[in-house]
């Protein structure tokens, strides 16, 4: 059986294909968009008679839905947007470029042989139709005899004789007609029987860019979008600008888009996304980048849940370098003490240090859940608890375990003015003793900072290595 969230794909899959919103479907299926929703993330699973009426609105199958497709045939999908991959038995099909440019359409194509066994091609088993089912014909040469009189004609089509099996083909398709919206219908027999891939040729027109139109429908929209990433990737979808509001990326496109709404999507196309986009993510609890998090909602307590419930997300984005959430200020409405001792664990865990406001939040109560990580810190670094309520004997044996590096000898000998009784004087013995000193004027000062039995000690350490000098 497939899991919620596979079954979600599959419920998005043939929602796309169809071009409806989730809306749309929630209307047709009498359940809210909220829980379309839900389903497509796989937060929750519809329930049998929900299955049956999405089988019957996409002509599937219940066991397709729900059927893992180790266990049996996959959801078998008649109708492929032009970026998506067409699936057949033993066979997979890709559009690698659609040209619009007059007088016709030129397709690109990629066949997978996936068998064991060659497959058969030929012109016939592609056929290009408009909305109406009429068809759009191949485009043709003459073909001529050797005194130059046409005999007859071809099409143009360059499509391999067959496939070799486990092997992958290109064929190139060119169409004399076309319309705003085409259906390249693929039928080869036991291979890739009925399917056929959704066109729309005017958004090929490599003019399209320059006479996008308010009237661009929300499916065009999308379809624009999906088509340019799958073949440019992320990189190089051009997202337009807030001159161009017909590329706007409203909720309605954002239910048909295919690729990662991620960070990366998020700071690329901020400027034509609409900003309820933002607001209704943090409301679903949905973790976005904190900078949108925080810009596009302004209730502490939406930010608040979004925050508690997405701990773990949070906390794998700081490995890979994403810390946006530490710019919260002392006064954010949406801290509380669990938030922020939260923080105070990602700082310590991953940035080595501790903002200074969040320093007094650290007591005796809750030091122990960041000790181990505070001992990777560096010593500079480590001065700083002694702001916190931490136990002195904690800090002190930190300080302690701790390499100095560069830390200079003249520093060590000002801590005890400024930190006083806390630090301890066994805590400067060992610190000061770890420096070399070379130089009776540079020895003797050290006296009023060590204990009589450092002290002692560093005078041993100071005549040891003025007789190895000697020597």
């Amino acid at each position: 059986m497939k899991t919620a969230q596979e079954v979600g794909i599959a419920i998005k899959t043939l929602r796309i294909s169809k071009g409806m919103t989730q809306q749309q479907l929630a209307d047709k299926l009498c359940v809210s968009a909220q829980a379309v929703s839900k389903w497509e993330n796989g937060d929750s699973y519809p329930d049998l008679q929900q299955l049956c009426a999405i089988a019957e609105l996409f002509d599937v199958t219940v066991d397709g839905l729900i059927r893992d497709r180790k266990v049996g045939d996959p959801v078998r999908k008649v109708e492929n947007m032009v970026y998506e991959t067409m699936q057949g038995d033993n066979l997979s099909i890709d559009i690698e470029d659609v040209s619009a440019n007059s007088p016709g359409l030129a397709i690109r194509m990629r066949l997978t042989n996936t068998s064991e066994a060659e497959i058969r091609l030929s012109s016939e088993h592609f056929l290009l139709v408009d909305a109406n089912g009429r068809e759009l014909g191949a485009r043709k040469r003459n073909l001529t005899s050797l005194d130059g009189d046409v005999i007859g004609q071809v099409d143009v089509h360059e499509i391999p004789k067959f496939i070799p099996p486990s092997s992958t083909v290109i064929a190139n398709l060119e169409f004399s007609g076309t319309a705003d919206r085409v259906k390249l219908w693929v039928n080869i027999p036991s291979s890739c029987p009925n399917q056929c891939f959704v066109i729309m040729p005017k958004l090929h027109d490599s003019r399209f860019d320059s006479y996008i139109a308010s009237t661009t429908s929300a499916s065009e929209i999308a379809y624009y979008y999906n088509y340019h990433y799958k073949f440019d990737g992320l990189d190089k979808v051009h997202p337009g600008n807030a001159t161009v509001p017909h590329l706007r990326i409203t909720k309605e496109v954002m239910d048909m888009l295919t690729f990662p709404m991620d960070q990366a999507f998020l700071h690329k196309f901020e400027n034509v996304l609409d900003p309820d986009i933002f607001r209704d993510m943090v409301a679903k609890g949905t973790f976005i980048d904190w900078t949108f998090a925080k810009k596009y909602c302004q209730d502490p307590i939406l930010l608040r849940k979004l925050v508690k419930d997405n701990f773990a997300l949070i906390e794998s984005q700081f490995v890979h370098g994403m810390t946006g959430i530490l710019h919260t200020q002392e006064n954010d409405a949406y801290l509380d003490m669990e938030i922020i001792e939260f923080l105070i664990l990602l700082c310590v865990k991953y940035v080595k240090r501790i903002h200074n406001w969040l320093l007094p939040y650290i007591n005796e109560q809750n030091e122990t859940r960041y000790v181990e990580w505070m001992k990777q810190m560096d010593f500079r670094i480590k001065l700083d608890l002694f702001k916190t309520k931490m136990n002195p004997d904690t800090i002190n044996g930190l300080l302690v375990s701790t390499e100095l590096g560069d830390f200079p000898l003249h520093q060590v000998l000002k801590l005890k003015s400024y930190f006083g009784a806390a630090i301890y004087q066994s805590t400067l013995d060992n610190l000061i003793l770890r420096y070399r000193v070379e130089t009776r004027l540079d020895l003797l000062p050290l006296k009023e900072h060590l204990s009589e039995g450092a002290w002692q000690e560093m005078k041993r350490r100071y005549m040891e290595w003025i007789e190895q000098g000697i020597q």
